[in-house]
């Protein structure tokens, strides 16, 4: 991607601007849990990206639109991580993921410990 230089600061203060929203968050909270993408695990499809769709809720979604979860902390580079969070009616794995503060790396990863310690931790689906 090429910006000219007036659209690379306007995105790079959008960005920091995002990054003191997310401090503020987590002077209250200190994990972020969310879904890790909108759709339970899938089986992997090999076609180009731009093309790749999935069923969320019955409705065919662009595969892409997807990761907006995942981009809700990669975005303002906090750490984070994914863990299980059990097996969904289709029986494929479902995930959630864990997101810290910035430089708080080693709380997101410890708290992934907390659910596997209930569920028992990463389940295969049958078959695999």
């Amino acid at each position: 991607m090429v910006l000219g230089h007036a659209d690379w600061l306007r995105t790079g203060h959008r960005c920091e601007a995002s990054r003191h929203a997310w401090c503020a968050f987590f002077e209250e909270w200190d994990i972020l849990v969310c879904p890790q993408m909108a759709a339970a695990e899938f089986p992997y499809d090999h076609s180009p990206m731009h093309g790749r769709t999935l069923a969320v809720n019955g409705q065919s979604q662009p595969y892409c639109q997807q990761l907006l979860w995942s981009g809700i902390v990669a975005a303002p580079c906090l750490p984070s991580t994914a863990l299980p969070a059990g097996l969904g009616s289709d029986g494929l794995p479902i995930g959630l993921q864990a997101g810290g503060a910035a430089y708080r790396t080693r709380l997101a990863f410890y708290f992934t410990r907390l659910p596997a310690q209930e569920i028992g931790g990463f389940q295969a689906p049958p078959g695999y």
